[in-house]
């Protein structure tokens, strides 16, 4: 499972846009929530993980406390915002390419993430935007993270039909792919990523617009008529099932003081 910097914490706890305006403490403090109520892995996006080096040391291990499983760590410098308004709203943000870190600098980063690790086992994603440069540059840094011990290379802006040039530039570590737009990885993306030995398919926007655009309707229905129409209780079901109702229900019988004198 995975929580996207901006797509999550930004827009859905903050109602800002993801614009370099959250922290990694930001971040931790809604995946606390989540590591609690699931059994199986998490992984954040760090943005930049704090910035320098030793910050982001700090996340890191903060976040292994926090029950982290893996972190997202970019080659982005946030003195300047990575992403501003499109032109049109209702499409993606635009994304500027002056924002990167040097070469040496955004290894450095990836170094200090992977040896703040205490558990050896937690994930170190090495993001670069790069492409946005060229795909030299992608490549070359895409090496780079992979030397200094990322566990996996995330190119993102990378084209899909090069997807082959990414996983052979990575060395054998497993390389994550993500679509840049409101919608899932298309079925020739798919294709090509499957084709090319890319191991992690990422598709952080949909279930959350998803849960957006739901809300939305609800909310304007209820304005507008002052009512909803729809039966939730299928839904009601499913959830009740997640937050493991019943067996809290039996706790709290099992629990239930006597009402005899002792």
């Amino acid at each position: 499972m995975t929580i996207g910097g901006g797509v999550t914490v930004s827009v859905a706890y903050h109602a800002i846009p993801d614009m370099t305006m959250i922290s990694t403490r930001d971040i931790i403090d809604v995946a606390r929530g989540i590591t609690r109520a699931i059994d199986i892995p998490l992984i954040v996006d760090f943005d930049d993980g704090g910035g320098n080096p030793l910050q982001v040391r700090q996340a890191v291990q903060l976040a292994e406390a926090a029950g982290i499983a893996g972190v997202m760590i970019e080659d982005t410098n946030f003195a300047y915002p990575k992403h501003t308004p499109p032109k049109e709203l209702g499409n993606v943000m635009r994304f500027d390419d002056n924002h990167h870190l040097t070469r040496d600098a955004a290894v450095q980063r990836v170094r200090a993430a992977v040896e703040a690790r205490r558990n050896p086992d937690t994930v170190i994603v090495a993001r670069t935007d790069s492409a946005l440069i060229s795909k030299d540059e992608a490549l070359l840094r895409m090496r780079l993270f992979a030397e200094a011990g990322a566990d996996v290379i995330k190119p993102t802006h990378f084209d899909w039909e090069d997807a082959a040039e990414a996983v052979e530039a990575s060395s054998g570590v497993p390389v994550m792919m993500v679509p840049i737009r409101f919608g899932s990885a298309t079925r020739e993306e798919r294709e090509f990523a499957l084709q090319s030995g890319v191991k992690i398919l990422l598709d952080p926007v949909p279930v959350s617009y998803a849960i957006y655009e739901a809300a939305i309707k609800t909310l304007t229905e209820l304005k507008e008529t002052g009512m909803v129409d729809a039966d939730y209780s299928g839904t009601a079901k499913t959830v009740q099932e997640t937050i493991r109702y019943r067996e809290w229900g039996e706790l709290a019988v099992r629990y239930q003081a006597s009402d005899a004198a002792s």
